[in-house]
């Protein structure tokens, strides 16, 4: 790699708490002899102003990968506010999420002769793309909810090494319990070092599906769920995708919503489905407005 030069960046570094991650990430920098920047992201005014998404929001995102292609790095860290998520962006500056990160670590194990007959475990919303890769590395997976404890209890259950969430949190069991993004970096790097790619290879072997996500808030979510309407909109829908994708109806854990999730191979099928679902769930008369 080119010098090894790297950048992290840790969100709403003006609050001195979240100051914390990028410190820590310099001295570790530092402590391994790897050049690096370090950035912060402007506060939530100027997110406001340039129009980020929640996602891109939460990380930077598109500030990061434009760092990276300008100054011509091998790789992107960018951190939440208390640096338990990680999502990177490789030298292209494509973004390399949760399910990447898991994707091209289980991949690194699996040739260092580490994985044996481990799984990495999973929630329900990871990328369908991600399991047909591992598929065609024979690599077994676990799926849980959504919720990194949820993952930990699994790894936990079965002694699997790795497991995480598209989110960017990433459970290396051998070292932590939970999501931490600086340890997540670090193993990024390592698969890159000990394998001399860049990480645009590294996770190259896997395609994302096109994913939907429509929420709708309801007065009752076990009731809207249940809704006859729903119930046969939502098999109409599975039924439609087939094996060409699928569909999920969950409901939010924080707050009255539930969340209508969909992938399929073309994006304008997984909007369809989603579509369907999210107006049976209107025209039941259990949604509100707000």
């Amino acid at each position: 790699m080119k010098g090894q030069e790297l950048l992290f960046l840790s969100f709403r570094f003006s609050n001195p708490i979240f100051s914390i991650p990028l410190a820590f990430s310099e001295s570790i920098l530092a402590d391994l002899r790897i050049g690096h920047h370090a950035h912060c992201r402007p506060h939530f005014a100027n997110i406001v102003e340039h129009h980020f998404s929640i996602y891109e929001y939460a990380f930077g995102l598109h500030f990061l990968q434009r760092l990276v292609i300008e100054q011509g790095l091998d790789v992107g860290f960018a951190f939440d506010g208390d640096a338990d998520r990680c999502i990177a962006v490789d030298e292209r500056g494509q973004v390399v999420d949760g399910d990447r990160i898991l994707y091209l670590y289980a991949a690194f194990l699996q040739k260092q002769g580490l994985l044996g007959a481990g799984h990495v475990v999973t929630t329900i919303m990871s990328n369908m793309g991600l399991y047909r890769a591992l598929d065609a590395l024979g690599i077994g997976y676990e799926q849980t909810d959504v919720g990194d404890k949820y993952v930990y209890e699994r790894i936990q259950q079965r002694g699997d090494p790795l497991g995480g969430e598209q989110s960017g949190h990433i459970i290396f069991a051998k070292y932590a319990t939970t999501g931490d993004g600086l340890l997540t970096a670090i193993k990024v790097m390592q698969a890159m070092l000990a394998q001399k790619r860049p990480l645009s290879e590294l996770h190259a072997g896997m395609v994302s599906y096109p994913q939907v996500l429509i929420n709708v808030r309801v007065a009752d979510k076990a009731a809207a769920a249940a809704h006859p309407q729903v119930v046969a909109a939502l098999e109409a829908a599975r039924a439609g995708l087939g094996t060409q994708g699928r569909i999920l109806l969950r409901k939010s854990g924080t707050e009255p919503v539930l969340r209508v999730m969909c992938e399929a191979e073309d994006g304008d099928m997984a909007q369809r489905a989603a579509d369907s679902v999210a107006a049976a769930l209107r025209g039941s008369g259990m949604a509100v407005e707000g």
